[in-house]
């Protein structure tokens, strides 16, 4: 198909564009290393657009690719989305990609909504970056959602953690 090899091999980032949208509005799967290359396309445009796909498509072994893709991603807003992703997807794709959104991100917006998706989706495997997260994070409602996703995942290790910050007086920040 023309149009799948425009999606992945264009020169031109707004044909390879163009062609993951025509693929997404023909609603039919594809072999996944179409959307595997564009996820990571080097224009965000191209890769916003493959996480529409993905979401359209809503087939749990796309997460794995956007985990992956998210720990590369360097733009807040398209790592959001792609949290999201994972969250319509109800898969964690080995947790990596959200244990990125949590430990990097510039922006609170996507620590905490990377935080609340490590808790809802079970990502066990990011445990540790969440108590991490509880003792470095500055911003309050990454911290309230860090903790919730501890207390999701019933997370023991988290307490001493907690017990330390409320006994330091940090409780407020909590």
């Amino acid at each position: 198909n023309s149009v799948l090899a425009m999606a992945t091999n264009d020169a031109n980032y707004e044909v390879r564009k163009t062609a993951v949208v025509s693929l997404k509005n023909q609603k039919s799967k594809f072999p996944t290393t179409v959307y595997q290359k564009t996820i990571f396309d080097s224009n965000q445009e191209v890769r916003d657009v493959t996480v529409d796909a993905i979401n359209t498509i809503k087939d749990p072994s796309y997460a794995k690719f956007i985990s992956t893709a998210m720990e590369k991603e360097t733009l807040s807003p398209l790592r959001l989305k792609m949290v999201d992703s994972l969250l319509i997807l109800n898969n964690h794709g080995g947790g990596a990609g959200l244990s990125a959104a949590l430990r990097k991100d510039q922006d609170s917006q996507v620590r905490s909504k990377a935080a609340f998706a490590i808790g809802k989706l079970k990502a066990t495997p990011v445990v540790r970056d969440l108590v991490s997260s509880l003792q470095n994070e500055q911003v309050v409602n990454v911290k309230i959602e860090v903790t919730r996703s501890l207390g999701m995942l019933k997370e023991k290790s988290a307490v001493p953690v907690i017990l330390n910050r409320l006994q330091t007086n940090e409780a407020n920040e909590l």
